[in-house]
């Protein structure tokens, strides 16, 4: 009897293990893909912001206690030339928002890359007024007068997208030539520097024009403009500004022999100085006429300008994706940014909350630097981002390279997708 009665009471045991494990749920696991160039951070709910762990050697992450749906992430990108403690992009989002999410800064130092070298020459019989070009392939840029090596780097692969161009400065469109082949092979070899490869520019190559039509400014903006760019399918950090004008709309260059993948990315804005509107439209392979649709209602909270602003009374009448913020600070009597941030909050993320202050960053390790000090000059930004597609959806969009965040100057690999803002800025210096 004995015996049994310690086998039941083991039976017992494991049962009620067992449910309370069953009770215990584990939350939500967030993965970041990415950031080969930059240092993540993550937050859970309102806690403590720490470095990332890293899952594997593509992705990093962390797990949600069961009862928390809240969480930050922060891209922290090395400083560029005109700023000394880099540039953060923060994201404040739920698990609805999304729980898997892709961030960089940009091609990473290691990426492997092939040196390619063109000559460009003109065409006998070519009277065009022009006598140097430019070419941009992969994630290169450069120019030389006509008949001198132009030297590029680009991924070693075929199928890569090299646009040729030369300019005239007196033309109405400045760009009379245009060459694309978007199957260029960059793999090595291909274009050495002591046999570089010829491209002839010639009449034929004078490009298109397409239309842009006048902007719907709001009522309460005094100036507005346009422009165009095109980015090359695969791996391209380096858009060709196509055209640009003013509220009255204009034309814009189109590139021929464009392939899928190939993007076009118009943009147009308006504004009174402290107020902005603005969108960005992405289409491609084809050229389009462009008619932008500007949001017409100011976005106007109010700002506590401490040295991480408040800001309150947040709402938009056509339902916002999210809350754009940026802060660009100055250390005290400097021209030169000591560091920019970016700020994404959901709407889900501030539940009935109609105010939001800027996240305080700076106790995490490599970080330190990234309050405003007193006497520091803040610029800001606040903005609403409005699009048909939900915020969960551009999140997973794809950005071209050399667009760290999903703000104002994102441009998304995806044909058909519209951005819209409404937007309001000022500064202070801090108390």
């Amino acid at each position: 009897m004995k015996r049994y009665g310690f086998v039941s009471f083991v039976l017992l045991l494991l049962l009620l293990s067992t449910a309370c494990n069953q009770q215990r749920p584990t939350g939500a696991n967030v993965t970041v893909e990415g950031a080969a160039t930059g240092t993540l951070y993550y937050q859970v709910g309102d806690g403590e912001w720490r470095r990332m762990p890293r899952i594997d050697d593509l992705r990093f992450g962390f797990m949600l206690p069961a009862e928390e749906t809240r969480y930050g992430v922060a891209l922290l990108c090395a400083p560029e030339w005109f700023s000394t403690n880099g540039e953060l992009w923060v994201y404040q989002l739920t698990t609805e928002d999304a729980t898997a999410l892709s961030l960089d800064c940009g091609p990473g130092a290691g990426e492997p890359l092939s040196a390619v070298a063109l000559v460009v020459t003109k065409a006998q019989g070519d009277t065009g007024n022009y006598d140097e070009a430019r070419a941009s392939l992969g994630n290169g840029y450069g120019q030389a007068s006509l008949g001198r090596t132009i030297g590029l780097y680009a991924r070693p692969k075929e199928g890569q997208g090299l646009l040729v161009w030369a300019r005239d400065a007196n033309a109405p469109y400045p760009i009379v030539r245009l060459r694309y082949d978007p199957g260029f092979d960059a793999r090595p070899g291909r274009c050495p520097y002591d046999q570089p490869c010829t491209v002839e520019l010639g009449p034929g190559d004078a490009p298109d024009l397409q239309s842009v039509d006048p902007l719907p400014l709001p009522p309460w903006a005094v100036h507005g403009g346009f422009h165009v760019e095109f980015v090359a399918h695969g791996w391209s950090s380096s858009p060709l500004t196509l055209g640009l004008g003013g509220f009255n709309g204009g034309r814009y260059l189109v590139v021929p022999n464009t392939v899928a993948g190939d993007l076009y990315a118009g943009r147009a804005w308006a504004g009174d100085g402290t107020y902005g509107s603005g969108e960005s439209r992405f289409f491609g392979p084809q050229a389009q006429t462009l008619r932008f649709a500007l949001p017409q209602a100011k976005f106007d909270p109010t700002i506590a300008e401490e040295a991480l602003p408040t800001f309150v009374n947040l709402s938009y009448p056509d339902g916002p994706a999210a809350y754009l913020f940026r802060l660009d600070v100055y250390a005290r009597g400097s021209l030169w940014s000591a560091f920019t941030e970016h700020v994404l909050v959901s709407l889900r993320w501030l539940g009935e909350n109609s105010s939001f202050t800027v996240p305080d960053l700076s106790h995490a390790p490599g970080l330190e630097g990234t309050r405003p000090l007193s006497g520091d000059r803040v610029d800001w930004s606040a903005a609403v981002l409005l699009s048909d597609l939900s915020l969960a959806d551009l999140l997973a969009a794809e950005r071209a390279p050399g667009y760290a965040g999903l703000d104002e100057h994102a441009v998304l690999r995806v044909p058909g997708v519209s951005l819209r803002f409404a937007s309001k800025e000022g500064g202070y210096t801090v108390p």
